[in-house]
C-alpha cells in the first residue's frame, strides 16, 4: 500500500512541476538573441543558401536577417537556411598559438640539456626545431581555429 501511495505522490508532483517542451522556433529565437548579444562587431563566416561562403563583420541580427559589412557594403542575408556561423580567429589566437610554439622549442631544448651532458650543436638545433614545430601544431589545433556557433533550431541529444 505504501508503494502505491509513493508512486501516486511522485506522479502528481511530476504533473505539477513538469517542464513544458520548447519548440524548435523558440530555440532558434533564443540562439539568435544570444548570437546578437555576444558577437555583433566580430568577423563571421557562413555558408549561404546559394552554397557560397560569405565573410564580413556582423552589424545586426533580426528575427529574419543577418546584416554584415563586406568591405564598404552592408548586405542582408536571410538566415532561415543558415544553420552554423563561424567566428574567425583574431590576433589573440595567433599569439597563443605562436607562444605555444616558442614554449615547445624552449622545453625541448632544456630537455635535451638535462638528458645529455655533452650535446653537440646539431642535436640542439634539431631538438629545438622539432619542439618548435610540434608546439606550433599543438597551438594551431588548440587555439587557432574558427568558433562554430549553431543558430539552428535543432535540439541535439
Amino acid at each position: 500500500m505504501k508503494t502505491k501511495t509513493t508512486i501516486l505522490f511522485f506522479y502528481i508532483l511530476s504533473l505539477l512541476f513538469s517542464q513544458t517542451s520548447v519548440g524548435s522556433e523558440e530555440i532558434r529565437n533564443i540562439r539568435i538573441e544570444n548570437f546578437k548579444e555576444n558577437y555583433v562587431g566580430k568577423t563571421i563566416q557562413f555558408l549561404g543558401a546559394d552554397g557560397l561562403w560569405s565573410e564580413g563583420v556582423l552589424i545586426d541580427v533580426t528575427s529574419k536577417k543577418l546584416t554584415i559589412l563586406m568591405g564598404q557594403d552592408k548586405l542582408n542575408f536571410d538566415h532561415i537556411n543558415i544553420n552554423h556561423v563561424y567566428i574567425m580567429p583574431k590576433k589573440a589566437e595567433v599569439l597563443l598559438a605562436s607562444s605555444l610554439a616558442l614554449l615547445g622549442g624552449a622545453v625541448s631544448y632544456l630537455t635535451l640539456l638535462v638528458l645529455r651532458d655533452e650535446a653537440d650543436y646539431q642535436q640542439k638545433v634539431s631538438f629545438t626545431c622539432l619542439g618548435f614545430v610540434l608546439g606550433g601544431l599543438l597551438g594551431k589545433r588548440t587555439f587557432y581555429k574558427p568558433l562554430k556557433i549553431d543558430i539552428s533550431g535543432r535540439v541535439y541529444d
